[in-house]
């Protein structure tokens, strides 16, 4: 049933996330520098981490639109406009 295989695709994910395998890797070149160079790999991992996997609150996205030379009122405009997606709002804001 795919009840049951979304449930194995997870726990695989979750066995993989907590226990790298880098004997049998699913990208070599990360593997290679977990075994090699872990600090560089730590500290990459580390950047993807809270560069994709992390919430980011509405006022810091106004802050960054802002950071840009936006006014704080253009961008809450935008933002609204295409429902707080921060990319949506910067092409608003740049055409």
């Amino acid at each position: 049933s795919p009840a049951l295989t979304l449930k194995t695709a997870l726990v695989s994910l979750q066995a993989l996330l907590s226990a790298p395998e880098p004997s049998d890797p699913q990208d070599a070149q990360v593997a290679t520098q977990y075994l090699k160079d872990k600090e560089t790999f730590d500290k990459t991992a580390k950047f993807w981490t809270n560069t994709y996997a992390t919430e980011v609150s509405s006022d810091e996205i106004v802050k960054g639109l802002c950071d840009m030379g936006f006014t704080e009122e253009k961008v809450k405009e935008a933002l609204a406009e295409v429902g707080g997606d921060q990319e949506k709002a910067l092409n608003k804001l740049l055409s």
